[in-house]
């Protein structure tokens, strides 16, 4: 190591900093706006530049409001010192590009779109390696009037002509005849039957409290990660604003081309009213830049702890302060936020940290979200020390098959599930969704979904893994018996040397239903409907 010249300054001396706990713990139940920042430090971050222009429209909910018009927007009133930047400045494609909606490619092989879905798909000769191989003469010269893809045709004549086979023509002459001499095969790729993708610009945000530890950014970051590869570019709402951003047009607005992904990660620290007013300017810019850029589907994440005694959520740093759910969510999703997501496609994906203590009352206000529909589908991780990124895996590959493969949300859930065990082992999951009941209202439907295994999770259960009379492990074996009021008793028996401990667990009605679990190392998800029950709750 060469010798420190004289005036030349070592290396900075780096502070020590306390590891931050990031599973949650105790919190006193406080004001909102009122409790005192122990640190000594302001609440909240710095402004930014455009936020000064805002701050005025915050204070007043009608002019709030304002903003959520695009014509109005505040930045046509600039002072100039922003250069005006187009979107393709961000654009990682070029705004023509078309993705094949069988092998999700956008190469430069000549694509051809389907008449009744607007769907893409590439085309060549045998040597192209495009998914419709056509032969050399309809190749070198296209003579067909119209295209229906395999999945257009094969349900049409599914709906007319019940079972069979289905006959492909897929090429069609002016008159709608099939023209016999354009197809030669159909390459069977990722997406069979050429499932379509849906691309549609698409917001991620993740409302964290304020402080939190990186490692709870990792399912946000992931899915932002994801999602990238489908957009055509990945902006922020202060490069929307500051750059009166809009989403570029597209001339007959086919799904297969790439769209804008917006991304916005905000900080919340609700212990002072500086705290809360700076949220909601941040509220303020996000409603706007989701307008300016077009966007109607919105994926929130909520990203906080909980007291492990009362189940209130922290709604500070360093467990400043906790309020109950209800209270914070309110502060979270203001009037304004609720009525301006409700035309829109929304998910909610509530990461609460260190409890998995629900109250009926913060469920039932979860349940309006629902009905209310400010929320089509809310997800749940009720477990006791919760670390989000052990749902990694689970979240990004739903939202992938949700948002860009334009499949439906609750059939999709056991599909994901059936290649994670692990995430089982940590937690279980709770889905609420949007339906109508025989009188066309809304009503909140809740699914509770469990990984099972014969001897871990036999019939959904924690088996015990001590007996304190014995002292063996792994030493209990279930059996399931019926109870008096038409239910079910799993007994799990202690095997071990001359014991007899023997531990009852009922099942609750809705988990009647449930299959013990496979004797596989992946075990087997099972599903059941959800209803309040504070006995099925203690042991989620």
């Amino acid at each position: 190591m060469p010798p420190k010249k004289k005036g030349q300054k070592g290396p900075k001396p780096t502070n020590k900093v306390k590891a931050r706990k990031t599973t949650g713990g105790s919190a006193p139940r406080k004001t909102l706006g009122f409790t005192p920042n122990s640190s000594g430090r302001e609440s909240g971050t710095r402004k930014r530049k455009l936020d000064v222009a805002l701050d005025s429209l915050s204070d007043n909910p009608d002019k709030d409001d304002a903003l959520l018009n695009v014509g109005d927007d505040p930045m046509s009133s600039s002072d100039g010192e922003n250069e005006v930047i187009d979107y393709d400045y961000f654009s990682k494609l070029s705004l023509d590009a078309q993705w094949c909606s069988s092998c999700n490619d956008n190469t430069e092989t000549p694509k051809v779109t389907c008449d009744d879905c607007k769907h893409i798909v590439c085309y060549g000769g045998k040597s192209s390696g495009a998914c419709l191989v056509l032969t050399p003469t309809a190749v070198k010269s296209p003579n067909w009037s119209s295209f229906i893809c395999p999945a257009c045709e094969h349900l049409k004549q599914r709906d007319s002509a019940g079972k069979g086979p289905s006959i492909y023509h897929g090429f069609y002459d002016e008159s709608g005849k099939p023209l016999p001499k354009v197809l030669l095969e159909i390459r069977n790729r990722q997406f069979t039957w050429f499932k379509p993708l849906k691309l549609e610009p698409v917001a991620i945000v993740q409302l964290q409290v304020a402080e939190a530890g990186q490692d709870l950014e990792i399912p946000y970051r992931t899915a932002v990660l994801r999602a990238s590869a489908y957009a055509s570019g990945v902006v922020s709402v202060s490069q929307v604003l500051d750059y009166q951003l809009r989403s570029p047009e597209r001339e007959g607005n086919l799904l297969s081309g790439p769209q804008p992904l917006l991304t916005s990660k905000i900080n919340f620290d609700f212990a002072t009213e500086a705290g809360m007013e700076q949220y909601a300017r941040e509220m303020v810019n996000l409603r706007h830049a989701v307008n300016c850029m077009g966007i109607s589907r919105v994926v929130f994440f909520v990203v906080t702890h909980s007291d492990p005694a009362t189940g209130d959520l922290h709604f500070a740093p360093d467990g400043a302060g906790a309020q109950t759910l209800e209270v914070v969510m309110n502060t979270l999703f203001s009037t304004a936020t609720e009525d301006w997501l409700r035309p829109k496609d929304t998910y909610l994906f509530n990461l609460v940290c260190g409890s998995k203590v629900i109250t009926a009352e913060g469920y039932r206000h979860l349940q309006a979200y629902v009905t209310s529909r400010v929320f089509k589908n809310i997800f749940m991780f009720p477990t006791v020390h919760l670390q989000p990124h052990e749902l990694t895996c689970f979240i990004t590959n739903l939202l992938e098959h949700v948002l860009f493969h334009h499949e439906a949300v609750e059939p999709t859930i056991p599909i994901v599930l059936n290649e994670l065990s692990g995430i089982g082992l940590h937690t279980r999951i709770l889905h609420l969704c949007l339906h109508q009941d025989f009188r066309s209202q809304p009503t909140c439907h809740a699914v509770r979904h469990v990984w099972t295994h014969q001897m871990r999770r036999p019939w959904g259960l924690d088996a015990p893994s001590y007996c304190h009379l014995c002292k063996a492990i792994k030493s209990f074996h279930a059996e399931r018996n019926p109870g008096p009021d038409g239910t079910f008793v799993v007994k799990f028996k202690c095997h071990g040397p001359h014991c007899r401990m023997v531990v009852e667990v009922p099942l609750t009605s809705a988990e009647s239903n449930l299959v013990r679990g496979p004797k596989e190392r992946h075990g087997k998800w099972q599903q059941h409907e959800f209803q309040w029950e504070q006995d099925l709750l203690e042991r989620f």
